[in-house]
């Protein structure tokens, strides 16, 4: 069993990511499954289930970390006592972006 679920990952919840381009909403279902829907920004209306790797960096902040169905692969740190996350993203032609911007909880 992953130990993030033992550590306060918000498992069942649903969040808000902003990166200031655009607006994710991402469901855990599970330490190992979530759900992704874009919710604004050029790929809104894009969703899917994804594979997720959880591991706990300290009381409430994770690496998390996924790659999407079109290659794109996406590691975040996540701080859930801050709000406040950071993401590094690959896309399928290898464009790399930097995020940080804030989360906040819808469910």
């Amino acid at each position: 069993m992953n130990t993030a679920n033992l550590i306060t990952y918000p498992i069942g919840h649903t969040y808000v990511f902003d990166t200031g381009v655009a607006e994710i909403e991402q469901h855990y279902h599970s330490t190992e499954r979530m759900h992704c829907e874009v919710l604004s920004g050029p790929r809104a209306g894009a969703e899917e289930t994804l594979a997720i790797d959880i591991k706990l960096l300290r009381p409430s902040v994770f690496l998390v970390s996924w790659q999407a169905g079109d290659k794109t692969t996406v590691v975040h740190v996540e701080d859930f006592d801050a709000s406040v996350f950071y993401s590094n993203v690959t896309q399928p032609n290898a464009t790399f972006r930097r995020y940080t911007g804030k989360m906040r909880r819808v469910s």
